[in-house]
């Protein structure tokens, strides 16, 4: 998360409190809270990705919209892995498999992106209970095909 945000001593004479505040800081929590339901250590809007080389020092995993609490905006998030130089091969091809997925998925081309999260599923020996959602999800929008009003948007009525 990295738009603006004003930070410094806050309160009045009885109490004060250094603290940061602005819609980036509540963001950047629910991003952390987020990690909790995706099974991550660390998360990361969109926005950060693009700022500077961050994604090319960093193996990303895109995991989608959501739209957190309180906010009605999108937010497209990703896991950070790790260092590019610190992960296998495979580890970044898998990585980049599980985003064609997502993907695929956002653009309604669920059979593509079955196949995607199952490749992803297999190379983690089936242990890897976010991709097996998002197959359970491809196969039931392949057999009930969306409407046109359809998003791939995961609101999100609680914290986390």
């Amino acid at each position: 998360v990295s738009t603006q945000s004003t930070w410094g001593n806050y309160g009045c004479d009885l109490k004060m409190d250094y603290t940061v505040i602005g819609d980036p800081v509540n963001l950047a929590s629910r991003l952390e809270g987020l990690n909790k339901k995706f099974g991550t250590y660390i998360l990361m809007s969109d926005d950060l990705k693009n700022q500077g080389k961050v994604s090319e020092k960093f193996v990303l995993r895109a995991l989608g919209w959501v739209a957190v609490k309180g906010k009605k905006k999108p937010t497209s998030i990703h896991q950070v892995i790790g260092m590019v130089d610190e992960i296998s091969f495979d580890e970044q091809k898998a990585a980049k498999q599980y985003t064609s997925g997502i993907e695929y998925f956002q653009n309604q081309q669920f059979k593509m992106a079955r196949q995607a999260f199952s490749a992803y599923y297999d190379y983690k020996n089936r242990e890897a209970f976010e991709a097996a959602d998002m197959i359970a999800k491809c196969e039931m929008l392949e057999r009930n095909p969306p409407g046109p009003n359809w998003s791939p948007v995961d609101v999100l009525h609680e914290k986390y």
